[in-house]
């Protein structure tokens, strides 16, 4: 039951991202924005579970590490490509060892390891003081 978000019956992955988002940063005092642009893709059952998973990890992150007063989701559908960017104007961090599991945290890893699964990959931009872009790319069908 925890990998299905029940927030995706009965509407697409865009409708999801919209509604969420407010409830992921309801009361926390942080601004979140959703852009959706770019043809309305259709996706695989699995693929929309993954990239909602994904922009909720990335999110959580933001409110629990960042200190951020701002978050922007964006879904873009290209030709071939979705892109999902979830960028915030928080503290930022230092890239080394982003992705490594020794500090016992998992999620930058986990959200990897679902971009993968879907064919994809997962970018991370960030730097003390510059705030974070986290960027999956995945192929369309």
């Amino acid at each position: 039951m925890d990998l299905r978000a029940s927030v995706l019956e009965g509407q697409d992955l865009a409708a999801a991202l919209e509604s969420s988002a407010r409830l992921w940063t309801a009361g926390s005092g942080v601004e979140v924005d959703v852009d959706v642009n770019g043809p309305r893709a259709v996706l695989t059952e699995e693929a929309e579970q993954q990239l909602l998973r994904i922009a909720q990890e990335a999110v959580t992150n933001v409110l629990k590490h960042a200190g951020a007063s701002r978050i922007r989701v964006v879904l873009h559908t290209g030709e071939r490509r979705l892109f999902l960017r979830i960028v915030d104007n928080g503290s930022g961090f230092e890239q080394h060892g982003a992705f490594s599991s020794q500090d016992g945290h998992f999620g930058l890893i986990g959200m990897r390891e679902r971009a993968e699964r879907l064919g994809g990959e997962l970018g991370l931009s960030s730097e003390p003081g510059g705030g974070t872009e986290v960027e999956v790319r995945v192929p369309l069908p």
